[in-house]
């Protein structure tokens, strides 16, 4: 291996995988020369500067699907490669869910030998990162307790990642402790921890012909302290010589050996409880507005099957008044359901209104008759007199009397139809001289 600084590469990657979320996922990209990404100690350790941009994206065409961007930039910072730096700018954003941060990086080399053919190379590095994460609850609609609807709630963390490698011949060798310091991140809860610390340790080798083919396998093995997640990636990558120069291919298979365990000191094992209920809660809600929806679809049938039944009272008991047909019908709006009485001909005036009122409770009582509905036996009508007497007199001899129930109305005797007898009709009267109840 050639570690002679010479230029910079700048190379455009689309990485398929990745490993875990919290902070820069752990890409499977770094078969493609991209070590320093995951190594801190790497940062300057070859023979050249280099500037990557590395996209992930995830379920093509679906809407906040989880995508991730980053940019990193390393090289030497003297002529013997003995100090070397890089920064990594990483966009991470999944649903409602997204973070932004920074990585600078410092590395120190310590050549025993430098040779092409003896390479004798002890590198350790040190990144320190800034996380900001951001929980965007503006457009959430769904249920959960730990997220506020219509607020952004933003956390922010600070933490280190510490590495070493090392290079003989063709053997090397790298062991990387990522989010070094213990903290945690409050955006959802206070039991949350979004930076676990995490161990990896990868080795591999370079054998066969210079001028022909070169075979390189490797592996990468992954521990999270916090809940004892355990991987492996295994790797064979495969170069070979041509006259324009350097082809090369790879095979990467990354498994996972077991699911996350639960700390014993309880804070895993509450947030699990906390996750299952909420999951249970946000179900028994689902579950509830969906009977509610139903209630209200079934009600809203109801209500209009109610309404029939009482226009049928309503109009033939308005077209035997006005020779024309009143309905009642419901509408819509902000404030929930609207009754709304109209013509079907015409706008009634001040009069037709007051027999349009009559009309109506005469209908209602019509109505809660048929439905065996309790009601009183009795209607008090006022200013009856604005209803002309054509009006009066069928209401009073036609339609009342085939109706039951007591029928009041307050009027003046000048103001009284002619053809009904006043004495026939009439429960009280009242004057100057004959007051109610003498007041």
């Amino acid at each position: 291996m050639n570690f002679k600084k010479s230029y910079f590469i700048l190379a455009f990657l689309l990485a398929q995988f990745s490993f875990a979320q919290e902070g820069v996922a752990v890409y499977s990209d770094y078969l493609s020369d991209n070590y320093y990404l995951i190594h801190p100690s790497m940062a300057g350790a070859a023979n050249c500067g280099k500037i990557r941009l590395t996209g992930r994206q995830q379920w093509f065409g679906q809407e906040d699907a989880p995508s991730l961007q980053t940019i990193s930039f390393n090289t030497a910072l003297d002529e013997d490669g003995v100090s070397g730096v890089g920064m990594i700018l990483f966009n991470d954003k999944n649903g409602y869910h997204s973070q932004k941060g920074a990585k600078l990086t410092y590395a120190h080399h310590l050549r025993f030998s430098r040779g092409t053919l003896d390479l004798n190379q002890l590198s350790f590095g040190l990144s320190a990162a800034f996380v900001q994460s951001t929980l965007d609850g503006t457009e959430f609609t769904g249920f959960d307790p730990n997220i506020v609807q219509g607020v952004i709630t933003k956390d922010a963390y600070f933490n280190v990642d510490l590495g070493v490698s090392y290079h003989y011949m063709d053997f090397f060798t790298h062991f990387t402790i990522k989010n070094f310091l213990a903290n945690k991140r409050e955006l959802y809860t206070d039991v949350e921890s979004d930076n676990l610390s995490k161990y990896l340790w990868s080795a591999g080798a370079v054998f066969g012909n210079e001028n022909d083919l070169l075979f390189e396998p490797s592996f990468m093995f992954q521990y999270t302290s916090e809940t004892k997640e355990k991987a492996i990636d295994l790797n064979l990558k495969v170069y070979k010589q041509l006259e324009f120069g350097r082809l090369w291919g790879g095979l990467s298979y990354r498994r996972s050996f077991d699911g996350a365990q639960y700390a014993s000191d309880g804070s895993l094992e509450e947030q699990k409880r906390l996750w299952e209920s909420t999951l249970t809660k946000s179900k028994n809600i689902d579950d509830e507005l969906i009977e509610i929806d139903n209630g209200i679809e079934s009600l809203d049938e109801q209500i209009q099957e109610r309404i029939t039944k009482f226009n049928k009272y309503f109009s033939d008991i308005s077209y035997e008044l006005y020779n024309e047909r009143f309905i009642l019908s419901s509408e819509k709006n902000d404030k929930g359901l609207e009754l709304v009485i109209t013509s079907i001909s015409d706008n009634p005036g001040k009069g037709k209104k007051k027999g349009q009122i009559a009309a109506f409770d005469l209908a209602y009582i019509k109505y809660a008759e048929e439905m065996e509905l309790e009601y009183l036996h009795f209607i008090l009508q006022d200013q009856i007199e604005n209803v002309h007497d054509n009006q009066i007199s069928l209401l009073l001899q036609n339609i009342v009397s085939k109706i039951n129930c007591q029928y009041i109305l307050t009027v003046l005797r000048d103001k009284l139809p002619s053809d009904i007898d006043a004495d026939k009709y009439k429960i009280i009267s009242l004057s100057q001289d004959d007051k109610l109840f003498k007041v």
